[in-house]
């Protein structure tokens, strides 16, 4: 908007403005929030466009284009019989309390003319809200990737997102003029182009992530907890149960357990939460089935299992670009067991006799 004086018919003839107000629901609610906040000097406009629609809402009867005209005219009619009342009544001239009285009657008349022309005029975008809401929804994109796969997505806005191996990403087939929402499941790495009017809405399991222009990555370690990492920018994450809402700067990681609800927020390095993107298989202090996961879903096979650790595993290393056959290898030297890999299945033999 180039002028202030511009915002009251922008908004009322805006159908989402008018939708907003009558009808109000969350994804609104962001929208129009942030444009509040993007547009201090509209605050008077936007009260005066807020009690036009409730007025007219309320409204059950709306003015014909020529009633205006036949309402004047009553009036007007009206008010030349009761001058001449006054006239017969009282031939002096009109006193202070009879002029008065007249200007009253006048400035009665302009707020007719006034109060129908707003409401003719308001009503000519009727036709275009029912028009929109008749709008079939949006086409949803699905992509996924399977064990030991990745893959690098562009939406429809220009941003970019990676996927890590056994992940899915969903996403409308163009963003509508409010909100630009997607749904994600497993890992994915997140580049998002800036866009005060229309914030990203990521949606994964119990966790919203809104967003206006940043990096970050969202992990599902599993069923139950999940990791947002933001490597650049501010994010706002809420929770279906919970009424906080957790802020994060650049840096900041969430990590979320969706059974209880409850969250820890802490410092990661970017480095080793974007190692995936660059081809590379990190452990710290690693768990053994938190390995035969991590090698299951990276290579894309299963791993059987005999025997079990003599002791409990805090394997730590790195492994960029390198064959499950190599990867092995070094475990194996580090950790004392056997294996066969067979195409897709794998096999780890323990030794669990005593020496």
């Amino acid at each position: 908007m180039k002028e202030q004086q511009d915002y009251l018919m922008f908004l009322l003839a805006n159908p989402e403005f008018v939708r907003w107000v009558k009808h109000p629901d969350k994804r609104l609610d962001i929208y129009w929030n942030n444009w509040i906040e993007g547009h201090p000097e509209a605050t008077k406009d936007i009260m005066k466009a807020k009690a036009i629609v409730l007025a007219f809402k309320e409204q059950k009867v709306v003015p014909l284009p020529g009633k205006k005209e036949v309402l004047l005219q009553k009036i007007v009619t009206s008010d030349r019989y009761l001058a001449r009342r006054t006239q017969m009544s009282k031939p002096n001239s009109l006193s202070q309390w009879d002029r008065t009285s007249q200007w009253n009657k006048v400035a009665a008349i302009l707020f007719a003319v006034l109060v129908c022309s707003g409401l003719y005029q308001f009503a000519t975008y009727t036709p275009v809200t029912k028009v929109n809401a008749d709008t079939p929804p949006p086409v949803w994109i699905t992509k996924t990737t399977s064990p030991g796969e990745k893959l690098m997505v562009k939406l429809p806005d220009g941003s970019t997102i990676w996927l890590n191996s056994a992940s899915q990403l969903r996403f409308p087939e163009s963003f509508d003029s409010l909100l630009r929402e997607v749904e994600v499941a497993g890992e994915a790495y997140f580049e998002v182009i800036p866009d005060p009017n229309r914030p990203m809405r990521v949606c994964s399991g119990e966790l919203t992530t809104h967003v206006l222009g940043t990096s970050f990555t969202i992990t599902t370690e599993d069923e139950l907890r999940q990791r947002v990492s933001l490597i650049s920018g501010k994010v706002r994450i809420e929770s279906r149960l919970s009424d906080k809402d957790v802020m994060l700067n650049a840096g900041e990681q969430l990590t979320y357990n969706q059974r209880t609800g409850m969250h820890q927020v802490s410092r990661f390095e970017a480095a080793e939460v974007l190692a995936w993107k660059e081809g590379i298989l990190l452990f710290r202090d690693a768990t053994f089935g938190d390995v035969v996961s991590a090698l299951e879903r990276w290579y894309g096979v299963q791993m059987q299992v005999k025997g079990s650790p003599s002791r409990e595993w805090k394997l730590s290393g790195s492994f960029k670009n390198q064959d499950l056959d190599l990867v092995l290898q070094r475990m194996a030297y580090m950790e004392s067991f056997d294996y066969t890999i067979n195409h897709k299945k794998v096999s780890l033999q323990f030794n669990t006799q005593e020496p």
